[in-house]
């Protein structure tokens, strides 16, 4: 990594660890004069795009958790998409909306969640501190939005809720061959 640092590729890629076999022919390209984008097509097409869900879901993580932290993750605030249980389309919350005393329960009995971002060029985006919170959790990880809004490794983008309740939650305790356990099922 220092010698790739220090923009020496021939040492980074003779001291780089075979096991690494992605890396290298990412390294290799580069090494041959190969711009990034160029050289980031060494790798196969299924793993780029799981790297890519695996970023979008890093930074889906980011917000909730900033969300779990401050309190508001089990609870909607203006400027939230919101979304209910049944996957129907995500609203946007407002001052009335908050007022709203069926909007109220069914945030309470889990029916409606605020949701969080799965980026992607057609991902709905919230409005106000909640978008400000989410363009955040990508300047946090050294990226750019527009990354996440292009190229053919990059899924359409969607909202998630923040919050999932279980259901039919049931637990049962025993032993067997490897000894005791304790089993959770919803």
């Amino acid at each position: 990594r220092a010698a790739f640092d220090r923009g020496d590729l021939d040492a980074a890629e003779a001291a780089w660890p075979a096991s690494l076999r992605t890396e290298f022919q990412v390294l290799s390209a580069l090494r041959h004069g190969k711009p990034p984008r160029a050289a980031l097509r060494a790798v196969r097409t299924p793993l780029r795009r799981f790297w890519v869900n695996a970023l979008q879901s890093a930074i889906f993580n980011h917000v909730l958790e900033q969300r779990r932290a401050d309190g508001t993750w089990s609870v909607l605030l203006p400027g939230d998409l919101a979304l209910d249980v049944r996957g129907a389309k995500t609203f946007v919350v407002d001052e009335d909306t908050l007022e709203n005393a069926d909007v109220i329960g069914r945030v309470e009995c889990g029916e409606l969640s605020a949701t969080g971002p799965m980026w992607g060029p057609r991902m709905r985006r919230p409005q106000g501190s909640i978008l400000d919170l989410e363009c955040a959790a990508i300047e946090a990880m050294g990226l750019e939005e527009g990354l996440l809004l292009g190229g053919r490794e990059v899924q359409e983008g969607t909202r998630r809720r923040l919050r999932v309740c279980l259901a039919d939650v049931d637990s049962s305790e025993g032993s067997d061959d490897c000894g005791p356990y304790f089993e959770c099922t919803f």
